[in-house]
Parts: structure tokens; C-alpha cells; sequence
């Protein structure tokens, strides 16, 4: 939570687009994890030494782990994973940004 708070990162959402609509968190990056799959340049505009930090809604969701893997092989420096997922985010009263909020 401290990198969200010192903006230290770049949260990157792999749910689908629908999952991002309802919520997400503040600022985070929409990639559904099919897109990072067919499109290399959707990070194209990041350093490869920004922090990005994946999550998914579950914990543990393999999805994520994969989408890590191939931004690492992408040649980004810093990737993380939210291991708890946006369920856990949620649970812990963290910011949401929800459909028609700003």
C-alpha cells in the first residue's frame, strides 16, 4: 500500500475491461491480460525501469503471474505482484475507484 501512496509505481490491472469499468484502483492501468498477450506495444510508453505492480480480483491468480513474467521478459526492470488481488485491496478498506467516481 505504501507504493500507492507515494506513487511510487504504476498499478496495472489485468481483469477485463468490463472488471475495470465497476472498480479499480486509483490511477491504475487497464492491460486485460488478453491484451498483453496479442499487443507488445502496451507499455511502450513506460521506462523499463518504472515499478509496475500487477494485480488480478483473486489472490494468487496465475493470470498475474504471467502477465509478470512477460513484462519481465519485456525487459521492464521492476515488477511486482499484488499477491492478495483487488479482492484482499477492497477487504482492507484501501481507495476504489467505482463507475462514476472520480
Amino acid at each position: 500500500y505504501h507504493i500507492f501512496q507515494e506513487k511510487r509505481g504504476i498499478f496495472v490491472d489485468i481483469r477485463s475491461q468490463e472488471d475495470y469499468l465497476i472498480d479499480h484502483i486509483p490511477g491504475a492501468y487497464s492491460a486485460p491480460f488478453t491484451e498483453l498477450l496479442r499487443r507488445s506495444d502496451l507499455f511502450k510508453s513506460f521506462r523499463q525501469d518504472t515499478a509496475i505492480i500487477c494485480y488480478g480480483f483473486e489472490p494468487e491468480d496465475r493470470n498475474v503471474r504471467e502477465a509478470a513474467d512477460m513484462l519481465q521478459r519485456r525487459g521492464f526492470l521492476q515488477i511486482w505482484i499484488l499477491h492478495d488481488g483487488f479482492s484482499e485491496w477492497i477487504e482492507m478498506g484501501y481507495p476504489v475507484q467505482q463507475k462514476g467516481s472520480r
